[in-house]
């Protein structure tokens, strides 16, 4: 085997063929044509990085690792980026912060157009149709027109309590578990025992007792009459009474009035 060692001391290159390296000790390398192709063991750059003026980065396999102490990692600085996965059971992008200490943003992302009504920094988009997105000033708006059955399904579920600060319109119906309270006093809970409707057993009818005659005097009939009349007055202001107080109790109980 045979051992060459050149030494270009104007390009201040250094080439060694028996291990294979090749050592630029200044000015860098560029190559006009033709490309690198590296075939194992990969490319390190210990300072100064890498600047491709044109054609791109393309990567067959193995796709693109940073690690840097400082926590630089990758930055694109104009172009965007594009993701692109054909995996039918692996994240496109996933972005995780390690640390057990960590206690910032794990992905922040900003805008900085004067009008931020119009633009979306968050929009995601199936079959082409547009089913969540979140506006510039904040405004969320989901796409999806699944309906809600329970506390558990529709286009949104909270597994835990939600806050609005304003006003909340809804065009369907509302329904709670448990009932609603208007500044932390219940107003309305379940629907209570249904009260029957006041009878007209009792009722002596119109006209029955100013259709009675006194002249020219009261007979006992008469006057057994207005007794058993009033009696049934009394009767009927006495189921009135239960009927009354039976709604004030459920009403109470509903919590639309104070006991």
């Amino acid at each position: 085997m045979r051992l060459f060692c050149i030494h270009t001391i104007t390009t201040t290159t250094t080439t060694n063929t028996g291990s294979g390296q090749t050592t630029i000790r200044g000015g860098g390398l560029q190559v006009v044509a033709g490309g690198i192709g590296v075939n194992a063991g990969g490319v390190q750059i210990s300072s100064g990085g890498m600047q491709i003026t044109s054609g791109g980065l393309t990567t067959s396999d193995g796709g693109i690792s940073t690690a840097n102490s400082a926590g630089l990692g990758l930055t694109v600085s104009e172009g965007g980026g594009s993701v692109t996965n054909s995996a039918s059971n692996a994240a496109s992008l996933a972005v995780s912060a390690t640390s057990s200490d960590f206690i910032n943003t794990v992905v922040k992302i900003e805008g900085q157009a004067t009008d931020s009504t119009a633009y979306d920094p968050i929009r995601a988009v199936h079959g082409g149709t547009t089913k969540f997105s979140v506006r510039g000033d904040g405004d969320t708006h989901i796409q999806s027109t699944t309906s809600s059955s329970s506390p558990t399904t529709g286009a949104l579920a909270v597994d835990g309590g939600v806050g609005i600060q304003g006003d909340l319109n809804v065009a369907g119906t509302v329904e709670s578990q448990t009932g609603y309270s208007v500044g932390g006093t219940q107003v309305l809970t379940t629907q209570q025992s249904a009260i029957a409707a006041v009878s007209g057993a009792n009722d002596p009818g119109d006209n029955v007792i100013g259709g009675l005659t006194a002249s020219p005097t009261y007979d006992d009939a008469t006057i057994q009459s207005l007794i058993d009349h009033t009696e049934s007055l009394r009767d009927r202001i006495e189921e009135l009474t239960t009927k009354l107080n039976a709604a004030l109790s459920t009403l109470e109980a509903h919590g639309l009035i104070a006991t």
